[in-house]
């Protein structure tokens, strides 16, 4: 049942007593085309899981049923098309009847008591309107008008703002929410949900926020550490050669980090510092000797 029905239920109990054999009818009534009489058992249930009213049925039936004629087994297939459109004309014919006989119990949320229900309940949305169940009307935000969605979607950079916009823009354009996510190709609760956004933050709240990735493994501590590590020892005489392993055997042993050798690498390479191993300064190296051997080289 549609959500929106759900109170008309709630009011008239009564209802609940006709709806099980409703849909045992639907099933009964394909059957019969083909001189079948099948096994169907139903369950009404008027709470969901989440303990919130939610009128519903369970029908379970045989994937066939016993052949008038032959009397033996014969196998048939239940088109959910069919049963779904005999299941609206059978809810549709009883509302018509009880209101008509004037059994209803109604309330202005559910339908004013001066129209006359003349219902074709669709499968999700509906309010009433001059007796007749249509979509109900989208209702956009204060102040939504006020921006150029298009314009702005053609300014934009980032992809996935650029299909909020653009989905703003079909909304602001009269097009449905169903209709407007075909055409960005996201899901209607998606872009319902984009509008609410926009309902409770205002424009800003359209913009996908910051996404903050996984944790760092290092954190800037440690990635010093490193750095200041590599270059005393590329500054010392001797004992200036380390490996990544040892890098990665020290940061565990001093910082109990929990990262892999790769991270070490990674981080070394986001430092700066291209080469695995670190190599020391020669005990016979002249600074002076470099610069002046430097000046003699020819210029290209």
């Amino acid at each position: 049942m549609p959500s929106e029905l759900w109170d008309l239920f709630w009011l008239n109990r009564f209802l609940l007593n006709d709806i099980s054999a409703l849909a045992a009818e639907c099933v009964k009534t394909l059957a019969q085309n083909h001189n079948v009489v099948p096994g169907i058992f139903t369950a009404i249930h008027t709470f969901g899981r989440d303990l919130k009213r939610n009128v519903h049925i369970h029908l379970s039936t045989t994937n066939g049923g016993i052949d008038s004629n032959s009397n033996t087994w014969k196998t048939l297939f239940f088109p959910h098309k069919k049963l779904k459109t005999l299941w609206k004309n059978k809810i549709i014919k009883l509302f018509r009847t009880h209101y008509n006989a004037g059994n209803l119990t109604l309330t202005p949320k559910l339908i004013p008591l001066e129209i006359s229900i003349a219902i074709n309940y669709t499968k999700r949305v509906i309010t009433y309107k001059k007796g007749i169940i249509m979509a109900r009307p989208l209702i956009l935000p204060q102040g939504f008008h006020e921006h150029n969605f298009l314009l702005l979607m053609k300014k934009e950079s980032h992809g996935r703002n650029r299909i909020r916009l653009l989905a703003m823009h079909h909304l602001q354009s009269g097009k449905s929410l169903k209709f407007a996510s075909e055409l960005v190709q996201s899901h209607c609760s998606t872009v319902q949900a984009w509008l609410q956004r926009f309902r409770e933050f205002g424009f800003n709240g359209l913009f996908e926020s910051h996404r903050s990735g996984a944790p760092r493994k290092l954190q800037t501590a440690q990635e010093n550490f490193l750095s200041e590590k590599i270059k005393t020892l590329s500054e010392d005489k001797i004992n200036g050669y380390i490996t990544g392993k040892e890098l990665h055997q020290i940061l565990i042993d001093k910082y109990n980090t929990q990262c892999s050798l790769k991270t070490v690498y990674n981080a070394l390479h986001r430092l700066g510092f291209s080469w695995i191993t670190s190599r020391s300064i020669h005990p016979k190296s002249s600074e002076a000797a470099q610069a002046a051997y430097k000046k003699t080289l020819a210029t290209c």
